[in-house]
């Protein structure tokens, strides 16, 4: 159970500190506006233009577009879409905590290693900037993360169980970003 806490409270920290740089700053990199155009065009029914023919691999344009539509609003209104892919980044960054801790954990063999790992992450200043300039980082570490851990247990434990979720997740980060790819290739 005290684990179970220290890791909300560890979670709740790190969104809000996400949250409150997010909402004091404006999208101001060119690559972030570019994610929020090919996610309206989603939005408006061009799934192709939006993600096939996309200059940017697909899964964090659709969060984006994903968060819109949770959100709700005015479709046409740029605040109201900069909120939506603030939100989904920041979303991603607070779900990159607990594969983060994990990773730590099992890598150091200390539960106090993976907590200080996500202190250092998340006290990075690039993090603010990714999350205020909803760049792609944020949805890729969930899925390459997720990924090494599981390409860690694998090769520790040596269980088959292990190595579909490296390679799915592997997968996932490919659609972000390209780099996901090597996920594959180190394991």
């Amino acid at each position: 159970g005290g684990i179970f806490w220290r890791g909300a409270t560890r979670i709740g920290a790190a969104a809000g500190l996400l949250y409150w740089v997010s909402h004091h700053a404006e999208v101001t990199f060119a690559d972030g506006l570019r994610y929020i155009h090919e996610a309206q065009r989603v939005c408006a029914g061009d799934l192709k233009g939006g993600t096939l023919a996309a200059t940017d691999h697909p899964l964090h344009p659709l969060m984006i577009a994903a968060a819109q539509r949770v959100l709700g609003g005015d479709d046409s209104a740029p605040y109201e879409w900069q909120t939506a892919a603030q939100a989904a980044t920041v979303l991603m960054l607070v779900l990159a905590v607990p594969p983060l801790y994990l990773l730590g954990r099992d890598l150091f063999d200390d539960e106090t290693a993976g907590w200080l790992g996500c202190a250092l992450v998340f006290a990075n200043p690039v993090i603010a900037y990714v999350a205020v300039n909803v760049l792609s980082e944020s949805t890729f570490l969930v899925f390459w993360l997720w990924g090494l851990w599981a390409s860690v247990r694998f090769l520790r434990e040596g269980r088959f169980v292990w190595l579909p979720a490296a390679i799915g997740c592997g997968a996932l980060a490919y659609l972000t970003r390209p780099e996901g790819l090597l996920l594959h290739l180190s394991l």
